[in-house]
């Protein structure tokens, strides 16, 4: 019964990890729209992606809609520099494109240290994954 009880008290409480240890960093998203249509609304999705301290990649999703898209709209998310990080971008009306950036958050911010920067028109779901242990990226088109 002793031997029992001690494999049911180390659970994912073992496997947790402080992440307060690791450098902050800046997801930047930023979203243009078609500029043949400024006057029309717009409207997006996205779900970003974070590594918790139990090593679960754990998603966050939000949905963007405006009465015009004359500016670009830029969307901010803060992550510690821990496995992985992403997002995925879904265009749902008059979407053109996307600058994805990921900074160091630091006090030279945002001439800081940058890992990421990508720039891409969009026609479908996009998702972008950074591995911050191989410092690899990969994008999906869907």
């Amino acid at each position: 019964m002793f031997c029992f009880l001690l494999c049911i008290s180390c659970n994912k409480e073992d496997d947790f990890v402080e992440l307060s240890a690791y450098d902050d960093f800046m997801m930047e998203l930023t979203i243009y729209f078609d500029t043949n249509n400024l006057n029309e609304s717009y409207e997006f999705e996205i779900i970003d992606y974070k590594t918790n301290s139990y090593d679960e990649l754990i998603s966050y999703p939000s949905s963007f809609e405006g009465g015009n898209s004359k500016s670009p709209k830029t969307v901010y998310m803060a992550v510690k520099e821990y496995k992985t990080v992403g997002i995925k971008i879904i265009p749902i009306k008059n979407i053109m494109g996307f600058r994805f950036t990921i900074k160091e958050i630091s006090p030279l911010y945002p001439e800081s240290l940058q890992v990421l920067n990508i720039e891409e028109n969009i026609n479908g779901d996009t998702e972008i994954f950074y591995d911050f242990e191989t410092k690899e990226y990969s994008i999906v088109n869907n």
